[in-house]
């Protein structure tokens, strides 16, 4: 495109002739310039073009490596993130399930000691009702041979 452009250019200076008229604001001035000139002139521009079009296309190149670049970096710190807050929550969930556990142990461990600790008074209050009874058959025996001891625990409601 850029070509056609130049080689439309060339074909115009051709035909207009080989001198160019420019006219200025306080005088006029006129410019001869030869075709050769020209086409020196018009090899400079895409020259220069082309060096352009190189710096566009390298400036492009270091952008998108920059951005790939910046986009990895991000990626990276995302997941060392992830990392992070992965290892916190396991922390914090086995630290969980140690202290539940820890309670459950010590519930257990507190029922097994009370009944290790009311085992000797159960014990003795089960010897205390066995001798209670015995005595309770004794005293009604004798109740039974003994008037006023009978009237007496009578008064008392044990008969």
């Amino acid at each position: 495109m850029i070509k056609k452009i130049i080689l439309g250019g060339v074909l115009v200076s051709f035909l207009i002739g080989p001198k160019i008229t420019i006219v200025g604001a306080q005088t006029q001035e006129t410019i001869t310039i030869s075709a050769k000139e020209l086409i020196e002139r018009l090899s400079r521009i895409e020259e220069n073009q082309r060096s352009l079009q190189r710096q566009i296309d390298d400036n492009q190149k270091n952008l998108q490596r920059q951005i790939d670049d910046n986009q990895k970096s991000l990626q990276r710190q995302i997941d060392e993130l992830r990392n992070d807050l992965k290892w916190g929550f396991g922390i914090i969930c086995g630290g969980m399930f140690a202290l539940l556990g820890g309670m459950v142990a010590l519930a257990g461990f507190v029922m097994w000691d009370r009944r290790t600790a009311l085992a000797p008074a159960v014990k003795r209050i089960k010897i205390v009702e066995e001798q209670e009874k015995k005595l309770e058959k004794v005293l009604r025996e004798y109740a039974g041979q003994e008037i006023k001891f009978a009237q007496a625990m009578r008064a008392a409601g044990l008969l």
